[in-house]
């Protein structure tokens, strides 16, 4: 996102993102054909971000075609380990539950899954969810109460 809108929602979830465990987090400066994504989260991980202000509920098949090879171009030009598409929902401003979309073997892989699940299509939660996830993975500031 380029506009004026699309820097209030990266910086929306950037700070919703310092209070759930990335304090860290911060917009990722554009590099025009170079890009490497909207929000680092911490090293390794990065998020692309867009709008769907439109009446359906969900983006149609052919734009979360597009914006998840945008993301996976982008995770490729910074050499994220983790990269995920980040919609923000119409009728809410809360981050943790605009809509979260990683690819299916990403998405295992964090689980702890051995088995690569290449072809199955993008993993949709919340970012709440998929923050928790990626948490419970090992991103991300350290978890209180856990001991080593």
């Amino acid at each position: 996102m380029t506009n004026d809108k699309g820097t209030r929602n990266e910086t929306r979830l950037v700070r919703w993102l310092h209070q759930n465990g990335f304090g860290h987090a911060d917009r990722i400066p554009k590099k025009g054909h170079r890009d490497e994504g909207d929000v680092l989260l911490c090293p390794g991980v990065m998020a692309e971000v867009k709008a769907w202000d439109l009446p359906l509920v969900v983006p149609t098949a052919g734009q979360l075609y597009e914006w998840m090879a945008q993301t996976e171009r982008e995770a490729e030009n910074g050499r994220h380990d983790v990269a995920f598409l980040v919609v923000k929902r119409r009728g809410t401003q809360d981050p943790g539950r605009w809509f979260a979309y990683i690819d299916g073997w990403r998405f295992r892989s964090l689980l702890g899954g051995d088995l690569p699940m290449h072809g199955a299509g993008p993993v949709m939660l919340t970012v709440a969810d998929l923050v928790t996830v990626l948490r419970s993975a090992g991103w991300g500031d350290e978890l209180e109460g856990l001991t080593p």
